[in-house]
C-alpha cells in the first residue's frame, strides 16, 4: 500500500493500479484500499474501471466521503 501511494504523490498514478491491485487481492475488507484503487482509476480517466473498487469501499465503510465524492 505504501508503495502505490508514494506512486500516486508523485504523479505515477498508472504505476499505482499493481499494488493497489495486489494489496487488495490479501485485504479486501480494506475500505480505504478500495477508496484509493477507485481514487487512481478516476485521475486516469478510467472511470467505468473506478465504481466497481468505489462501490467497495462505501460498501465496507459508508463514511468516506471521498468515495461517495468520486461515485458522484
Amino acid at each position: 500500500l505504501y508503495l502505490a501511494k508514494t506512486y500516486f504523490q508523485t504523479g505515477r498514478e498508472a504505476d499505482a493500479v499493481a499494488p493497489l491491485t495486489r494489496y487488495l487481492a490479501l485485504t479486501p475488507g480494506d475500505a480505504r484500499g478500495h477508496e484509493s484503487l477507485g481514487v487512481v482509476l478516476v485521475r486516469l480517466g478510467r472511470p467505468a474501471d473506478a465504481e466497481g473498487p468505489l462501490r467497495a469501499a462505501v460498501r465496507l465503510n459508508p463514511d468516506l466521503p471521498l468515495a461517495w465524492d468520486r461515485l458522484a
